[in-house]
């Protein structure tokens, strides 16, 4: 070989017990030479050993020794490959054919086939070194791996259709046999149940045999009444301590909750209030939320409580609807209120046939944070009342990180709400009292003062829609103390104020939000603002007149 002889510098194996990648970054290291193109040679070299992967091409012998003498301390095998020349051919035995040509896939570089494919050598491209085989090799397992990621996505789906479906078939079959009960129409009799009806009947005669033979003495039937009494006093006296004891909690929660002023928005204080230390405050107010939280927690004990509760709920559930198409408070969500019902009725379908892992698809599809707050909320009260304590713990674990994972204030402000309402569920009231106090500090941190005004309203909204009514008119009480600042003017004030009668009137309290029509001097939007208080208002007596006749015809 003369000295003047061209030569590529090809790595063929090594004896370096460091895995690749730490031999390609010892190699680049010494080369000094970290281009991408020569690393993945390197890798390529060094997992196949091969023999066909040339690190540097077209460059002297002693260069090419030199190298090989460095890389030789590394434990890198190297050998030096003569330079292909390119010679002129004779015309006539020339082939130029396709079948002649290698393309190479990677950068479509062309070159002549290698002549020794048939011992098992596979083409490399002299432009980029990349094996055309195994890159092909690489490309069709990538395609293969998003097909079959492709298809387990639609197998999701087609689940979720089907349990759905079955579902809704399941419903339908429950409401055709409630339906027959109240028509009195008797089911078809059928041979089966002539079969079963024989059965029991015969056991029955048997059983009565058994007793007749066994039955107890007069003596022991009267000692099991004795006892039988007994202990039917202790529930007795029991249940009237617990009464007693609620009744108690009950009037001392009043005391407490009873004397809270009204918030007159054009009200303002001119006394300087006394100094209090920023954490007594902060600390009063969260024991004021929780006791707030309690007493709505509280199951009502009078029949006239509980048509009160149940009409709340009822009306909150269909008012929020109202005035977002009223235009009379923001929209809950980016999705529809439809598609978010929707949602959660698919959640519960699905729990109820035991088809838990399903829902993250349902959950992972809403793209909005708090929405899919509401939807965990969901799973972890059904995962709490089926007694699967630590999976509901995981589940709140999962809300708390969404409030982490957002930056959007109004965002973490309503995760916040939910947070509180998740506590309640375990029975952690001082936490959630916390957390819905800790919601109010954040609407706070919104620069415009109807930013928080309107925040709030949605934040006492929410609330209300989760049954916390006494929390919820504190949030507004809140929020109508700061509208008490807005500038003077028809906006933001008509807007804000509108909001605040509307969240009033959603928690039944028709005399408060009457209060702040008169503030408002947009005349469109008081005159939207009274028909729907007055709607609210005949939509509350209806619900009240519907649960108290099916209180009266319901069997005690």
């Amino acid at each position: 070989m003369s000295e003047s002889q061209l030569v590529d510098l090809v790595v063929v194996g090594h004896t370096s017990e460091k895995s690749v990648e730490a031999l390609v970054r010892d190699i680049l290291n010494l080369l000094n030479d970290h281009s991408a193109h020569l690393e993945f040679k390197l890798s390529d070299a060094l997992l196949f050993n091969n023999g066909m992967v040339s690190i540097r091409d077209n460059i002297s012998t002693d260069a090419a020794q030199a190298i090989s003498q460095k890389l030789s301390t590394l434990g890198v095998q190297c050998i030096l490959r003569p330079t292909l020349q390119i010679v002129p051919k004779d015309l006539e035995t020339e082939d130029t054919s396709d079948a002649a040509t290698y393309t190479c896939p990677a950068c479509g570089h062309k070159q002549a086939k290698l002549k020794t494919s048939h011992t098992g050598q596979m083409d490399a491209c002299e432009a980029c070194g990349i094996v055309g085989e195994r890159y092909k090799k690489k490309q069709h397992f990538q395609q293969v791996v998003q097909n079959e990621s492709q298809r387990n996505d639609n197998e999701r789906a087609k689940r979720i259709r089907e349990v759905l479906e079955r579902a809704k078939l399941d419903e339908e079959a429950m409401l055709q046999q409630e339906a027959r009960r109240q028509l009195g129409i008797a089911e078809k009799p059928d041979h089966i149940g002539m079969k079963i009806a024989g059965a029991l009947a015969a056991l029955s005669i048997a059983l009565g045999g058994v007793y007749y033979y066994n039955q107890p003495t007069p003596a022991e039937i009267a000692q099991q009444a004795e006892l039988a009494a007994n202990a039917q006093a202790e529930k007795d006296a029991e249940k009237t301590a617990a009464l007693d004891k609620a009744i108690e909690n009950a009037q001392k929660m009043g005391e407490k909750l009873g004397d809270r002023p009204s918030a007159d928005p054009t009200e303002t204080t001119t006394s300087a209030p006394e100094a209090v230390p920023a954490a007594a405050t902060t600390a009063a107010r969260e024991t004021k939320m929780t006791e707030a939280l309690k007493a709505d927690t509280q199951a009502p004990e009078t029949p006239v409580a509980i048509t009160a509760k149940k009409v709340q709920a009822d009306v909150s559930a269909t008012a929020i609807s109202e005035m977002e198409g009223q235009q009379l408070t923001p929209s809950r969500f980016q999705i529809s209120q439809e598609e978010h019902t929707e949602n959660r009725r698919r959640i519960q379908q699905l729990l109820k046939l035991d088809e838990g892992d399903l829902t993250e698809t349902l959950i992972t599809q809403t793209k909005e944070a708090y929405p899919r707050t509401l939807l965990l909320l969901d799973i972890a009260e059904w995962q709490l009342q089926h007694q699967k304590i630590d999976n509901a713990r995981n589940t709140i674990a999962r809300i708390q990180q969404e409030f982490a994972q957002t930056q959007d204030i109004t965002q973490q402000t309503l995760i916040l709400g939910a947070i509180s309402k998740a506590h309640l569920l375990l029975d952690e009231w001082e936490q959630g009292g916390k957390s819905l106090q800790q919601a109010i500090a954040k609407a706070s941190e919104l620069a415009p003062i109807a930013e928080q005004v309107n925040l709030l309203t949605r934040l006492a909204n929410e609330q209300a829609l989760f049954g916390n009514q006494i929390a919820a008119r504190q949030v507004l009480e809140s929020a109508a103390t700061l509208s008490a600042t807005l500038p003077k003017g028809v906006e933001p004030r008509s807007s804000s104020f509108v909001q605040l009668a509307s969240a009033y009137a959603m928690l039944t309290d028709f005399a408060e939000a009457n209060k702040f029509l008169p503030n408002i001097e947009d005349t469109t939007k008081r005159q939207k603002l009274v028909e729907f208080i007055d709607k609210l208002q005949h939509r509350v007596e209806q619900v009240r007149a519907e649960y108290l006749q099916t209180a009266q015809t319901s069997p005690p």
